[in-house]
């Protein structure tokens, strides 16, 4: 096995550490059903605290190389990054509904300070994040955010969808090769063309669904036009065709979700460190349909149990070859005590790599 950037003496020196996922679905229940039910009492207040309850409980459950992984945050500094942004979006409702002219204005600042806040919110996420007491960073400026989350998008429309693939990927590069744990940088191993595979893959989908879909039409065109003006009958048969054609879009999405993680998260490179997967695509559908049949089933109760199942699968299906961990951590630990950051004002809009 031989990988771009490690010398021969580093190979042969790499030790295999797997990441290991130890939470339970019934401890995160407990956790998930008290912070739902506080959220509700305090009209969503308590999310914040909802969220570092969550955060805390994944992250110290996650582990490589007898290192765990930890999450920082202060409720109240993510409850006031969420209070301004629900000002805000009153404050733009408000003057839509008022003064339509002012409210696109609005609009379009909003969607101009988008880069802006998309690298808050990732820099925050990885300021609050640690391994072994090492934090993680993020360096991206809105400039690059706004080729990733706009520029390059823009081309790969204007291209009719040639470029997406492409787009996929400046967003994963921005997202990875601004991130740091300590002073180390990540450094995104893909390359365009594993973007592109997904693309055609999908594309092999989407015309097998087309084909499926006609073939469904053609068999279930004259049964319509024979019930034609039996109301009953012609919903009865449109019932049977949106559960399929839902279903398709959900394998479509889950499928797409599975190959970027894949792409992502295969041959990471950290220094002189590296991150793979192992991860089976078929199994990835399989959990993903059956978490989301069982959250039907029990309406929703099932989710603790479907997100450490998912969770579980995700970060055991990783694993780091690992150059000399012991040194690495402590010349990290050491840059960092010297370093010292600020975290900044939360912006808590999900965003991850």
């Amino acid at each position: 096995m031989t990988t771009e950037g490690h010398t021969p003496e580093a190979l042969t020196t790499a030790e295999i550490k797997a990441f290991h996922f130890n939470g339970s679905g019934s401890e995160f229940f407990r956790i998930w059903i008290v912070n739902i039910l506080l959220s509700i009492i305090t009209l969503g207040i308590y999310s914040a605290w909802a969220k570092v309850r969550t955060n805390r409980y994944l992250y110290g459950n996650t582990s490589v190389a007898e290192g765990y992984f930890d999450y920082h945050a202060e409720p109240l500094i993510i409850l006031r990054g969420r209070i301004i942004a629900v000002v805000l979006l009153l404050i733009y409702s408000f003057a839509a509904e008022l003064m339509p002219v002012l409210g696109a204005f609005m609009g379009l600042a909003l969607v101009i300070a988008l880069p802006f806040v998309v690298v808050r919110a990732l820099a925050f996420n990885a300021r609050v994040t640690s391994w072994r007491s090492i934090r993680f960073n993020f360096d991206g400026d809105v400039g690059q955010a706004f080729g990733a989350y706009f520029g390059w998008p823009l081309l790969g429309m204007l291209s009719l969808g040639l470029a997406m693939p492409f787009a996929w990927f400046k967003k994963a590069e921005f997202g990875v090769n601004n991130h740091r744990l300590g002073r180390t940088p990540f450094r995104l191993g893909a390359q365009p063309r594993h973007f592109y595979v997904i693309a055609l893959v999908l594309v092999l989908i989407g015309i097998a669904a087309v084909i499926a879909l006609g073939s469904m039409s053609s068999v279930l065109g004259p049964l319509l036009s024979a019930l034609d003006g039996d109301e009953e009958e012609a919903a009865a048969v449109v019932k049977i065709l949106l559960p399929v054609i839902f279903l398709l879009y959900f394998l479509v999405f889950s499928l797409f979700s599975a190959l970027r993680f894949r792409a992502v998260y295969n041959n990471l490179q950290l220094g002189d460190n590296r991150i793979n997967n192992s991860m089976s695509i078929g199994k990835y559908l399989l959990i993903a349909i059956t978490n989301t049949l069982l959250m039907a089933i029990t309406l929703g109760l099932y989710y603790p149990w479907a997100k450490v199942r998912m969770t579980r699968f995700l970060i055991d299906s990783l694993s780091l070859s690992a150059v000399n961990i012991d040194s690495f951590v402590a010349a990290a630990k050491e840059e960092q005590s010297a370093f010292g950051e600020e975290f900044g004002e939360a912006f808590d809009l999900g965003i991850g790599v």
